[in-house]
């Protein structure tokens, strides 16, 4: 059963908007969180399961690479170590070499899947299909097998494609091609090159999946949770034409010390003002006065 973290009176006993408050004084950042209302498994879906992991890793990995050389190169690499004759002179060291490139293979088409919710017309899921059923007839899953479901949004026709949950990690990559084939949508889906749009040349805090993705999503979860006044007119204020601190401070410190337990790697170096120009960026693209408007033609 889901709990609700609301209290009372949600900014009791919290910190104020001083930036020089001793911060030795300040609850833990789940006390804080929890205080304030906010329930950290909504926060954790957002900074680690509906961050696209697999793609990410793929546009680390092959910056510059598209989907479909890599799966291409995997498949020439499997031809070669089938008819190899050196590397089996070493049998540990050819087997080491077939999960290198098995598992990249399987790497690529999981980025594929994980980017694939929509092919043309359809809309894409997959669900996990029970093992078994416990005496209370609950759904059981071990290791459970997986459906690709397919669903045209206009005509409403399904199309269903099994994944087999127990499988060796050689035959995974296969049965994704195979499920997509039965769907008819192998050759429709997007096998292009992931990193311009997830990462860049600059350090990992500025990539676009934090800056554009990430980041403003955490924003907008927990904005209305800190209700502080301020000189704007506030989309999270809970009366009509509120004026609240649209990047209180507090907020802000608060975010950073989640973006840095969930990616120390990528935040560690990040700083309060750092972070609040990618928002102050972000709701400027949001704000329909800052579009871009097209030039008269002469």
């Amino acid at each position: 059963m889901e709990r609700s973290l609301w209290v009372r009176n949600p900014d009791a006993n919290l910190p104020s908007g001083d930036t020089n408050q001793n911060q030795s004084q300040r609850p833990d950042t789940f006390a804080r969180l929890q205080q304030r209302g906010i329930d950290y498994a909504r926060i954790k879906r957002i900074v680690q399961f509906e961050c696209p992991q697999d793609r990410l890793l793929f546009a680390q990995w092959f910056k510059g690479r598209t989907i479909k050389q890599v799966l291409k190169q995997a498949a020439e690499w499997k031809a070669f170590l089938k008819k190899d004759v050196i590397l089996s002179l070493s049998p540990d060291l050819k087997a080491q070499v077939e999960r290198f490139v098995v598992g990249t293979e399987l790497l690529a088409c999981r980025a594929l899947m994980e980017g694939s919710a929509r092919v043309g017309p359809l809309d894409l899921r997959i669900i996990c299909l029970p093992t078994r059923h416990d005496e209370q007839g609950r759904p059981v899953f071990i290791n459970p097998d997986r459906e690709i479901v397919a669903v045209h949004r206009e005509t409403k026709e399904e199309r269903r494609a099994r994944l087999p949950g127990s499988r060796d990690l050689a035959l995974q990559a296969e049965d994704l091609e195979r499920a997509y084939k039965e769907l008819r949508l192998w050759d429709q889906l997007s096998k292009g090159d992931l990193s311009r749009k997830l990462i860049s040349k600059r350090s990992p805090q500025g990539w676009p999946v934090y800056t554009r993705l990430i980041i403003p999503r955490l924003y907008e979860l927990m904005v209305p949770h800190y209700p502080f006044p301020g000189h704007r007119w506030a989309r999270h204020g809970t009366k009509k034409g509120e004026r609240l601190a649209q990047l209180p401070t507090v907020l802000l410190e608060d975010m950073l010390e989640i973006l840095r337990l969930e990616h120390l790697y990528a935040f560690e170096q990040m700083t309060v003002p750092q972070l609040k120009a990618i928002l102050q960026r972000d709701l400027a693209r949001e704000n329909p006065r800052n579009k871009s408007k097209k030039w008269p033609k002469n």
